[in-house]
């Protein structure tokens, strides 16, 4: 049985990625609203948790 993907978990998993590896650089358009605020939002939470750790890595990038 093949499980349908749905664009909206396709752009939560991509959050996640971007989250994880690409916190300097939010994807432009098109992401849902609701996508797109938690984007935003997961960004900015972790830039506050780990603002010396966000130096340390874009310098290293």
């Amino acid at each position: 049985m093949a499980a349908q993907i749905k664009q909206q978990e396709v752009e939560v998993l991509l959050v996640s990625l971007i989250c994880l590896n690409q916190i300097d650089e939010l994807p432009p358009a098109p992401w849902t609203k609701t996508t797109h605020s938690l984007l935003v939002g997961c960004w900015y939470v972790l830039w506050n948790n780990n603002a010396s750790d966000m130096k340390v890595l874009k310098k290293n990038r």
